[in-house]
């Protein structure tokens, strides 16, 4: 019994790396697009509103960045 929940402890933290990386890579994926906007905003509408998507995809960076620099014992901290 010891054996199997070493066993599923160690397959749930490999899912659990592996979510992490998913989730940093969507996050990176919806920093890039928000960049992208706030170029075709200042086309459309002016400087002053594209800055507003670029000021998000910059938010949505660090926020890839701090979780990506995180273990996943420090991510579950966190969560609590």
């Amino acid at each position: 019994a010891s054996k199997l929940s070493s066993q599923a402890g160690e397959k749930a933290r490999e899912y659990a790396l592996q979510g992490k990386a998913k989730a940093t890579d969507a996050l990176g994926q919806l920093s890039r697009m928000l960049e992208d906007a706030g170029a075709r905003v200042d086309e459309k509408l002016g400087g002053q509103y594209g800055q507003y998507a670029r000021s998000a995809a910059g938010q949505v960076n660090t926020l890839a960045d701090r979780i990506d620099a995180k273990d996943m014992d420090e991510l579950v901290d966190d969560i609590r």
